[in-house]
């Protein structure tokens, strides 16, 4: 987990004038590769998010994502804490998710992976607008 970090150190130690030019090429290539993993896992795993979106299942997970940002925000006392705490507050960890729910209910794989997903997936969706309007 502490890899990708201790990698930048080591090299930023080892090479300091080469360290910014290839913090600019991770952050280049960073971008796509995740949004190729979302897309990969949206294709892989779109049919246990569909299935999903008929039970009240996506209201329920907005609801808790717009809470979380609005006690997030209120709660956050500075302005400068406000979109930090916020965004702390929708930032659920994914994998301690599904490793809780799959535990809890093996039989329903598919739906515990498509309400992880579709819960990061509204999350991103409605943190952007918000961080866009504390800019």
């Amino acid at each position: 987990m502490a890899a990708p970090l201790a990698l930048g150190i080591g090299l930023a130690q080892l090479w300091p004038r080469a360290a910014p030019r290839l913090a600019g090429i991770a952050d280049r290539v960073g971008g796509p590769v995740l949004l190729l993993g979302v897309v990969v896992l949206l294709i892989v795993q779109g049919r246990g998010i569909l299935a999903l979106l008929g039970g009240g299942t996506l209201l329920v997970i907005v609801a808790v994502v717009v809470f979380g940002l609005l006690a997030g925000h209120w709660l956050g006392g500075d302005p400068g804490n406000r979109g930090a705490l916020a965004s702390a507050t929708v930032s659920r960890h994914p994998a301690i998710a599904l490793l809780l729910a799959s535990g809890a209910f093996p039989q329903h794989q598919a739906a515990v992976i498509g309400t992880v997903l579709l819960y990061l997936i509204v999350a991103l969706g409605l943190a952007a607008p918000y961080e866009r309007w504390r800019r």
